[in-house]
């Protein structure tokens, strides 16, 4: 390019083409891959609630009085 002006100018907008590429691709991955982060919480919070209906059974046995938070 022989012009300072024009190699720094093109070297500017390569470097934020590429930023903008790989937040492009970036957003692409995060919207493939959201929906399986989602539904892997939804399933982990469910066992967790379920570990905890199993655990109140044995204060339940007892203490028939033992009150609980989750219903």
């Amino acid at each position: 390019m022989g012009c300072a002006d024009c190699e720094r100018l093109w070297n500017l907008y390569d470097h934020r083409r590429m930023i903008h590429l790989k937040l492009l691709k970036g957003a692409r991955w995060g919207a493939n891959h959201l929906g399986d982060a989602l539904e892997r919480a939804d399933y982990e919070r469910q066992d967790a609630r379920y570990q905890l209906i199993k655990h109140r059974r044995t204060h339940e046995k007892s203490d028939p009085w033992y009150s609980w938070p989750i219903d």
